[in-house]
């Protein structure tokens, strides 16, 4: 429940920039934090708020990458870069 309750409010901030978020260049989100972000190792999925952040951006037509340098995740569900 407060992973989707963090993802919409991440939403809910990256709408702030709503006239550039279907242009053809990406927004670049950058996820910080800690267990929320990298997610608990053994739930299903490993991700934190992330799969939850991806799959909205994703049904709102945002076009979107999330960046950092690390990974952690299930790349075949959602972008599993972030930076915590």
């Amino acid at each position: 429940m407060i992973r989707r309750i963090f993802a919409v409010f991440m939403v809910m901030a990256v709408g702030l920039y709503s006239s550039d978020l279907m242009a053809q260049t990406p927004v670049k989100i950058m996820p910080l934090g800690d267990s929320i972000t990298r997610g608990v190792r053994g739930s299903v999925p490993v991700g934190g708020y992330r799969d939850d952040l991806d799959s909205l951006l994703t049904n709102a037509g945002v076009n979107f990458d999330f960046v950092g340098s690390l990974q952690d995740g299930d790349a075949t569900r959602f972008d599993v870069d972030h930076e915590g």
